[in-house]
């Protein structure tokens, strides 16, 4: 096994730091996804320093190992310097990075110098978007500048009522969008529903307690049929009704191959959305909970819980054959 060690010395006024990185013997410019990862461990060196630890690059092809001894903001500028100014970089994942509204400011002029960047990552971190109008601007600029972006995961960032402004200066439609437990709005769904993204091919609104403008979700969701292959709408908080509505409205989506729609659901609203499902030309797995009348959430006994499950299962496939329901998997 062949490996490249860098060595970079970087100079502050209180002291000199070094960054050692380690990765396989390959040119820098076949990289083209960069993932970067934190961690926090002791240094005995340090003593009771926190630091920062970092792998970089497709976990499956690099072992990349970075060790900054100096406070964040200064591991930001030389990461970037280092691995992104390249402009063959086509994806970034900069998730649960605790990365806060001051230390994106840092970060962004580097990421709008990424201009071959499709997929971006910011999911999981520290910003929250409703309260720092300048963030919210400064984040919209970005991505006007960034041409070929059409992958973007903001999940777990409060954003509500903020999508009219993030999203409008993209300059191509959003192929993935996932917006996972990200306090959604009406208004974030009504821009969305007439916004050039109803072209999105996988489209993640999971846990965003949507049962509360249900009406818009669904003036969304028929807008973006044509195009949808993957929908996940998981935990939303749905009734029965707004439950059965939409899986009506996700039967007639002409590629779509996976349905998510985990909640706290009975046995016969599974069983009548399984009878929807069966004019899907295109469905390969709905992603379901356990009903709450056959699963006790409360059984810790792993052989009770797995036999209850049986029971669903097989009441399913008895249902199935009976209406004579097309084979697709369930996933729970």
């Amino acid at each position: 096994m062949f490996f490249m060690h860098v060595m970079i010395t970087y100079n502050t006024i209180q002291n000199v730091s070094t960054v050692e990185i380690t990765f396989k013997k390959r040119d820098v410019s076949n990289i083209f996804l960069v993932r970067i990862k934190r961690k926090y461990f002791m240094s005995k060196n340090l003593g009771t320093r926190i630091v920062p630890f970092f792998m970089l690059g497709p976990k499956k092809h690099t072992k990349n190992r970075s060790y900054f001894r100096y406070q964040i903001f200064e591991c930001w500028a030389i990461l970037f310097n280092t691995f992104l100014a390249q402009n063959h970089i086509e994806g970034l994942r900069l998730q649960y990075n605790s990365i806060t509204e001051e230390s994106i400011k840092d970060i962004l002029p580097y990421i709008s110098q990424l201009q071959n960047l499709r997929a971006l990552d910011l999911s999981c971190n520290l910003i929250d978007y409703r309260q720092n109008p300048e963030i919210l601007q400064k984040m919209a600029d970005t991505f006007g500048t960034l041409k070929h972006l059409n992958r973007l995961d903001l999940s777990s960032s409060p954003l509500g009522g903020c999508l009219p402004i993030l999203l409008s200066t993209l300059e191509l439609p959003l192929q993935y969008l996932s917006l996972h437990s990200c306090g959604l709005s009406d208004s974030d769904l009504f821009f969305l529903a007439n916004s050039k993204h109803i072209l999105v091919e996988h489209l993640d609104l999971s846990e965003n307690r949507l049962t509360r403008f249900s009406d818009a979700l669904i003036v969304l969701l028929k807008k973006c049929a044509p195009n949808l292959n993957v929908l996940e709408l998981d935990d939303n908080s749905f009734d029965c009704i707004d439950y059965l509505t939409i899986i009506c409205v996700a039967r007639k989506m002409p590629h779509l191959k996976l349905l998510a729609t985990k909640g706290t659901f009975e046995v016969n609203d599974h069983l009548l959305g399984a009878e929807f499902l069966q004019h899907s030309n295109s469905l390969i797995a709905w992603r379901i909970s356990l009903p709450i009348d056959v699963y006790d959430q409360n059984e810790t006994d792993i052989v009770a819980q797995e036999a209850q499950k049986r029971i669903f299962v097989e009441r399913i496939n008895v249902f199935k054959q009976q209406k004579n329901i097309k084979s697709f998997i369930f996933c729970e």
